[in-house]
């Protein structure tokens, strides 16, 4: 791969990667991921649990839908949500690790 073709598929990477970071940005988004990670959930359970209006988990659910993070499936007139790599559930964990870390230690002024 030449150096040119290398920076391309860089800088390809790095835009794939902020774009999924920026999927992953938003609190409600992560806290469906944490409820989603380990079965799939209808729109309306996710909603309850949450304590959020259905209209509200549905727009994240279709913006994460659109990015590739979530897939759905249909059974009647539910729709059921699920991660479509269980390793974005490990990124996201890995940081709350590292972020929990941070929490422990004081910080120095």
């Amino acid at each position: 791969m030449t150096h040119e073709r290398k920076s391309d598929f860089e800088q390809r990477l790095y835009e794939m990667q902020a774009a999924m970071c920026k999927t992953t940005s938003n609190p409600v988004r992560l806290s469906i991921l944490r409820l989603i990670g380990d079965q799939e959930l209808s729109v309306s359970v996710i909603a309850v649990r949450l304590g959020q209006p259905i209209p509200t988990v549905s727009k994240h659910l279709n913006m994460m839908k659109s990015h590739g993070v979530v897939r759905s499936r249909r059974e009647g007139n539910v729709v059921f949500y699920s991660v479509t790599d269980r390793r974005i559930l490990k990124a996201i964990s890995l940081l709350s690790d590292v972020l929990m870390d941070r929490l422990q230690v004081p910080l120095l002024a």
